[in-house]
């Protein structure tokens, strides 16, 4: 994600490799709102931020975008960095000695999963989301399917985790 400037406006554009098959319209806004899905689960996750949501769907091939995809915080949990300062090294010589290569981010790492893998992209979905009893028995399940089953994830995580799975399970048939 970026922040850009279009139009006079600062705009979050979501830039990814899964848009590069796509051939048109619909297709790219499936994928976007399948990120921000799976986006809003990491934020859930690690740094218990707003969501954010899909605006409109951009191209970018001519240099200057028709329309654009771009992502708007919700919620003063989410921080942006303004700008950060540059260090640059040199050796002895006052040659500049290259920084080394970028790393993905946590939310990059979490992503990436979630593009090889359902389960991985369910339990994401299900975390941005999980305010009501059927999410979270929905994230619950998600999560003992990645942990290898329920007792699996009961052995790592306690009872509670069954306690809540039941709960959930009750106030679900009691809505139906």
């Amino acid at each position: 994600m970026e922040k850009l400037t279009i139009r006079e406006r600062e705009e979050f554009v979501l830039f990814s490799q899964r848009f590069a098959d796509a051939t048109d319209y619909i297709t790219v806004r499936a994928a976007a709102l399948t990120m921000i899905s799976e986006i809003n689960g990491i934020m859930a996750i690690r740094k218990r931020a707003g969501r954010v949501r899909l605006k409109s769907v951009a191209d970018f091939s001519d240099g200057e975008p028709k329309m654009y995809v771009s992502i708007e915080a919700h919620g003063a949990l989410m921080r942006v960095r303004a700008s950060s300062p540059t260090l640059t090294v040199r050796d002895r010589h006052g040659n500049v000695i290259p920084p080394p290569p970028p790393i993905p981010s946590a939310a990059q790492d979490w992503l990436e999963l979630s593009r090889q893998s359902d389960h991985v992209s369910d339990l994401l979905t299900y975390a941005a989301r999980a305010d009501n009893w059927f999410d979270i028995y929905k994230l619950i399940e998600a999560t003992s399917v990645l942990a290898g089953g329920q007792s699996k994830l009961i052995k790592l995580c306690g009872n509670q985790v069954k306690t809540a799975m039941e709960r959930a399970n009750e106030a679900r048939l009691r809505t139906h």
